[in-house]
């Protein structure tokens, strides 16, 4: 579970700057930015706020915290293994639910994934398949593969 505890590293104080130096690990980077973006729809939540728009992580996790291979057949497009779409609906179902933050954190660090994949696989995936801003039937959070839009689509990444 992701928690606030777990992913800083402070230093010591500097008396001379009056500042805290902080150094952060890369893997340390993707938890924070991924509790700050559960953070954020959880305020829109408990706000009851309208319009979340789905590019919501574009904006809060950086593509490289979260981009986990490359299409052995090209790297034309980056596509979100779970549509984004998809992530915000359960976050805010989640929190609905009684989830906590870190909670919704934790399921968006499985699920926020990128692959680059080609712009044919993108076509195949979002038109031939239809599953541009959803999963394979069935599929479900926390039980199945995010991975398995991709696989539908037989996308192999390197």
């Amino acid at each position: 579970m992701i928690t606030v505890s777990s992913i800083t590293s402070k230093l010591p104080y500097d008396e001379a700057h009056h500042q805290m130096n902080q150094i952060y690990t890369n893997e340390q980077k993707k938890k924070r930015a991924i509790l700050r973006a559960a953070q954020v729809i959880y305020g829109h939540h408990e706000e009851e706020a309208l319009g979340i728009h789905s590019r919501i992580f574009e904006v809060l996790v950086h593509d490289d915290y979260v981009r986990i291979g490359t299409s052995i057949k090209g790297a034309h497009h980056r596509e979100h293994v779970v549509p984004c779409a998809l992530l915000r609906d359960q976050s805010l179902r989640m929190f609905h639910e009684g989830s906590l933050i870190e909670e919704v954190a934790a399921m968006l660090e499985r699920n926020l994934l990128i692959a680059l994949i080609s712009s044919e696989e993108r076509y195949y995936l979002d038109v031939t398949l239809g599953l541009k801003n959803k999963m394979p039937t069935g599929w479900q959070f926390g039980v199945n593969d995010p991975l398995d839009r991709l696989k539908a689509a037989g996308i192999v990444l390197r």
